[in-house]
């Protein structure tokens, strides 16, 4: 059974995605865990926060 077209993930998903996860892992050398995870969670809810 496919999955329905919204439930598709595009083939480049995971690249961007890893991408975010290299640019956190990269700061964790001068930052602390807790403040790199909250600049990613404001990030990706900022978007919800402009409308």
């Amino acid at each position: 059974m496919e999955k329905a077209e919204h439930l598709k993930i595009d083939s480049t998903f995971c690249d961007r995605a890893d991408a975010h996860i290299y640019l956190s892992n990269s700061q964790l050398s001068d930052f602390n865990p807790g403040k790199v995870g909250a600049s990613m969670r404001f990030l990706a809810a900022l978007p919800l926060y402009l409308r």
